[in-house]
């Protein structure tokens, strides 16, 4: 039966996060499983070029203590992602501080796509994955908590989003634009990849709620959560937030690909019903909730009354980085402009604009009706 494990803490403080990590991997025989694994390849969630503190990547402190733990046994350490966006590789890992952290252990810092691909099919539409996570003995995944405007909710399985290199993963959000389409597909993924995995940490000391995965609000959860199974980790992590899961397609099917019922996840008495208090889930549940609302005859109707779409504020720098990573083309901007222009016709309100921009420039703009229904929070 799987586990989920559940640990408190206050802060992130390296030393603590490290001694409770080294202690529980012996204490499951975590080292006696993989003895025979030399090169582990760490997953962190690296979006885009976010400080530490604004709670959009996995804080530099989770890599650092299970790398030196790696370090102590003598692993070698790579660790890789690719990030959404079109800012620089380099300006992400130094922005994020886990660059400085792979320098200071002698990790190898891989950028998904350089060193091949493999292809897999869905739905009779390819898609590619890094070779890196097969060449690799390993992997670890180093998930954050967070709520995602597309798939409602980001931790451990929809962290393996970015196992697909570069801009393809835009290219993708084209393709798969709607709330189960889009779930499916990321459940596909992780059903390709789990076997490569052998542990999955997620980052909830700080945790994101609100318009995430970037534009939200931190939160103090206070937790790192951590299974062997990535779907198990989620289902837990996505009750105690609020979330009912039956809703969340992504998650359902990341279970049925494990072959787990719910109620024989293991895990300690006092997190079984635990739940946290006002969790700002009303952005990212507004698209489910309005297309569960409309029936078929009123569809076109109201979807024109109540309506969301990206729109910017003044915090845009005309960095363009939306203009690059918009699947549809739907964003342009003219010199002399204060900001772009979204083309609203062209918009499949897939928020990737939303998602990479590095100064919180784009929100989620709602109809009038829309705030009457769902609030305006």
């Amino acid at each position: 039966m799987p586990q989920v494990f559940i640990e408190k803490f206050d802060d992130y403080n390296v030393a603590e996060i490290y001694s409770y990590l080294k202690a529980h991997f012996t204490e499951i025989g975590f080292w006696e499983t993989h003895s025979d694994k030399q090169t582990f390849l760490l997953k962190p969630n690296l979006l885009g070029a976010f400080a530490p503190e604004r709670a959009v990547t996995t804080h530099p402190a989770i890599v650092e203590a299970v790398m030196m733990i790696l370090k102590e046994e003598n692993k070698t350490i790579w660790i890789g992602d690719s990030h959404g966006g079109t800012v620089s590789p380099k300006k992400v890992w130094s922005k994020t501080g886990l660059g400085e952290i792979a320098e200071k252990y002698d990790a190898k810092v891989l950028y998904f796509g350089e060193s091949g691909v493999r292809e897999f099919s869905y739905q009779d539409q390819q898609y590619h994955i890094t070779e890196d996570i097969f060449i690799a003995d390993a992997c670890i995944n180093l998930c954050k908590y967070k709520t995602h405007s597309m798939a409602r909710f980001t931790g451990a399985v929809k962290n393996l989003y970015g196992l697909i290199p570069g801009l393809e993963k835009v290219t993708l959000h084209s393709r798969y634009t709607n709330f189960d389409a889009f779930s499916n597909f990321v459940a596909d993924i992780y059903k390709q990849t789990k076997g490569q995995f052998v542990y999955h940490i997620m980052d909830g000391i700080i945790g994101m709620e609100g318009e995430g995965p970037s534009s939200g609000n931190p939160r103090n959860f206070g937790v790192l959560i951590h299974s062997e199974k990535a779907s198990a980790l989620d289902y837990q992590a996505v009750k105690m937030m609020g979330f009912d899961w039956h809703e969340l397609t992504m998650i359902k099917q990341a279970l049925h690909h494990d072959g787990i019922i719910p109620s024989r996840i293991v895990i300690d008495e006092q997190w079984k019903e635990f739940q946290y208090e006002n969790v700002d889930l009303t952005a990212v549940n507004l698209r489910s909730k309005i297309m569960a609302m409309l029936p078929a005859s009123t569809e076109k109707i109201m979807t024109k009354l109540v309506r969301y779409y990206p729109a910017f504020n003044d915090k845009c720098r005309l960095c363009k980085v939306c203009v690059k990573s918009c699947p549809e083309n739907a964003i342009t901007y003219t010199k002399g402009e204060n900001t772009p222009k979204i083309d609203l016709k062209k918009c499949i309100r897939c928020m990737c604009c939303h998602e990479f921009c590095p100064y919180e420039a784009i929100y989620l703009h709602k109809s009038y009706l829309t705030k009457k229904l769902f609030g305006d929070r």
